[in-house]
């Protein structure tokens, strides 16, 4: 299946989703390693110094994450902006990247129907600081269309990339040999099939 790119929304002000390179094929759980620069519109996302989840850029102000990354483990509170940073450019979190730099947060919005420990409503934004400046390795993602549009398509049993700095193994006790607790320091890249369930959410497959 492929989608139409009238199917998919672009809230930059420069074309989304493209980067220079050729498609290459992977197997989750450990994928295979990214090119540097391969997937622009995806950062780390730092608290104290440390690498604890990815992010997507949407625009030059904005980024797309995971609410459960902002929930502190205390009851429902929720991460403060002061405490967190983002890192354009990143690829190994072992080396400093020559071209990486870390912008500040202004803003931290979780979806109101989010409960910290809980799947539904999964998703946040960020506001940066300042604005992004877009070059090779930093440019926005493409987001699909809502239901309600007329080029609506469902991704049931499509093919995705999934990439990021993920687990390396199924079982997340080993420590691989890494300083990141069995989670990969490189930029991974593993493809699988989204299964739309009765929600219409995605789920990895």
């Amino acid at each position: 299946m492929v989608l139409k790119t009238e199917a998919l929304n672009n809230f930059a002000d420069v074309a989304c989703g493209s980067h220079k390179f050729a498609k290459r094929l992977g197997k989750i759980v450990g994928g295979e390693n990214a090119h540097k620069g391969e997937f622009p519109w995806l950062v780390s996302i730092t608290r104290r110094g440390g690498h604890f989840c990815g992010g997507t850029v949407i625009n030059n102000r904005f980024i797309m994450t995971a609410a459960h990354c902002l929930c502190t483990g205390i009851g429902p509170e929720i991460l403060q902006p002061n405490s967190l940073k983002v890192t354009m450019s990143q690829h190994d979190l072992t080396q400093k990247n020559a071209d990486a730099y870390q912008m500040s947060i202004k803003d931290v919005r979780v979806h109101p129907g989010y409960t910290c420990n809980k799947p539904k409503d999964d998703i946040a934004i960020l506001e940066l600081d300042n604005e992004l400046k877009w070059s090779e390795t930093v440019l926005p993602a493409c987001l699909p269309v809502a239901a309600s549009h007329g080029q609506y398509s469902k991704f049931d049993n499509v093919l995705a990339t999934v990439a990021g700095w993920g687990w390396t193994s199924e079982d997340k006790s080993k420590d691989l040999g890494s300083n990141h607790r069995g989670r990969s320091s490189e930029f991974k890249k593993p493809n699988c099939v989204l299964v739309m369930n009765k929600e219409e959410s995605m789920l990895v497959g």
